[in-house]
């Protein structure tokens, strides 16, 4: 493990992400002799994935952030490392998960489960990014989780047209309902990666876009900006002034030698 790897290890929340996989984990082995039909491994697996992207959604927390933001590592490397290592370690419970469903003699479609649980997932991370980058919260797993509950919660809601959890596999709606995923994983994935950012680019690219300037360089722009009309008497000015004070030096040293 190098140097780089043991410290995101140390920076991740370890108990809220490990107690999130842990309890992932124990829903499946509790729930094993519902995995060898369809309807039951669809909810069990369903709900680890819930409680996998909560867990993952942690990884965003930074409580230090402030104070690494000079370190000449940015923030999309840093969080990126958190996630690595927080969705290795989710990745490997749910293919423990699908594994145990195989075993159990169930045949779940893994792919199509596989696509709904890095849905919710990138969903937790994008929120938990936005609620860092805009809002200034630097542990954001906190309310990630709740947002992953309610989008979850939110899709029993919607109409059967939209409809996102179908039955199983075989069904009518079944592929729609994957390409709407999809489209989710899509929108999810752009919007964490624009979230991002580090701050100092963000800043940035606003200046840059509300076409402002270097404070050092406006007094020149300014200087630049006057007419000539007036830049003879503020001249002219000055050079009487030059002139009082070489007078007024002179007339001091000859009080002074007398």
């Amino acid at each position: 493990m190098t140097d780089r790897m043991r410290y995101g290890w140390q920076a991740l929340p370890r108990p809220s992400v490990l107690g999130g996989c842990a309890a992932a984990g124990i829903l499946g082995a509790a729930a094993w002799r519902t995995l060898d039909e369809p309807p039951g491994a669809l909810m069990v697996l369903r709900g680890a994935a819930v409680l996998l992207a909560c867990a993952v959604a942690f990884a965003v927390d930074d409580p230090v952030g402030d104070v690494l933001a000079a370190s000449p590592t940015s923030l999309r490397r840093r969080v990126g490392l958190r996630i690595l290592l927080a969705g290795a370690v989710a990745a490997a419970v749910w293919c423990a998960l699908l594994l145990l469903a195989r075993a159990a003699g169930g045949q779940p479609p893994a792919a199509a489960l596989s696509l709904e649980a890095l849905a919710l997932t990138v969903v937790g991370l994008a929120v938990g990014l936005g609620v860092q980058a805009w809002r200034g919260v630097d542990c954001p797993g906190i309310l990630a989780v709740p947002a992953v509950a309610g989008a979850v919660l939110a899709t029993f809601a919607l109409p059967e047209k939209w409809a996102l959890l179908t039955p199983g596999p075989g069904l009518p709606g079944w592929q729609e309902a994957h390409e709407r995923w999809a489209a989710v994983l899509a929108v999810a994935t752009i919007t964490a990666v624009l979230a991002s950012r580090d701050r100092a680019a963000r800043r940035g690219g606003l200046e840059a876009s509300r076409g402002g300037r270097p404070r050092g360089r406006r007094n020149q722009g300014r200087a630049a900006q006057r007419p000539r009309s007036l830049r003879a008497p503020i001249i002219a000015a000055r050079s009487s002034m030059a002139r009082t004070a070489g007078d007024c030096g002179a007339q001091s040293r000859m009080h002074s030698a007398r």
